[in-house]
């Protein structure tokens, strides 16, 4: 992995926050005060947990070589893994001239330990997100009201009902996309436009 894959990757995570952070606000306008409401905010304070674990990874801001290198040894990302001090690349040994071999050795396994947290916890989120997020029938009951409506007010209606489900459905995958680490974020296609 090169600075600029890692650059693009945390760029497009972070701007894929940003729009879904808009379109929370969005749907909440439109949901506020129903059944749905809960199941927002919940994606919302999951995404948010999510972008903060990624900081913890080292995936956000990543702006010059020194910044990727720490997200490396974090995630252990390197095909010969780094355990000493000796095996620091020399572009970076002056980022670690401050420590002997064990104190650097210390310092990987702390690293490491963070990276492994954020791995573990964006895997938790994204194993419990599907049991709590429901839109709760909200739907469901439009739906039956379309039924029991004269077929003119139905036929008026159901594009509305219609869009309000692709939305939601939208959100939902974005939201879900990001609970990931940033450079497994899919492609803008298929978290919707952009």
């Amino acid at each position: 992995m090169d600075l600029a894959y890692a650059q693009e990757a945390s760029r497009r995570y972070s701007e894929c926050v940003q729009k879904f952070r808009l379109q929370h606000e969005w749907m909440m306008s439109l949901l506020q005060g129903t059944v749905a409401e809960e199941s927002l905010t919940l994606l919302a304070s999951m995404v948010d947990e999510a972008e903060g674990w990624n900081e913890e990874a080292g995936w956000l801001d990543i702006e010059e070589a020194a910044d990727l290198f720490e997200l490396q040894l974090k995630l252990d990302l390197y095909q010969t893994p780094i355990g000493s001090f000796d095996q620091i690349p020399e572009a970076f040994r002056d980022e670690y001239s401050n420590m002997d071999d064990r104190q650097f050795k210390v310092h990987l396994q702390e690293l490491r330990q963070r990276g492994d947290l954020a791995c573990e916890e964006l895997s938790h989120l994204r194993q419990g997100v599907k049991h709590v997020l429901v839109e709760h029938g909200l739907f469901d009951d439009f739906q039956a009201i379309l039924e029991e409506a004269n077929p003119l007010d139905a036929e008026r209606l159901e594009p509305l009902l219609e869009n309000l489900v692709g939305l939601w459905n939208s959100h939902y995958k974005l939201g879900l996309s990001l609970l990931r680490m940033a450079d497994q974020l899919p492609s803008y296609e298929s978290v919707g436009p952009r």
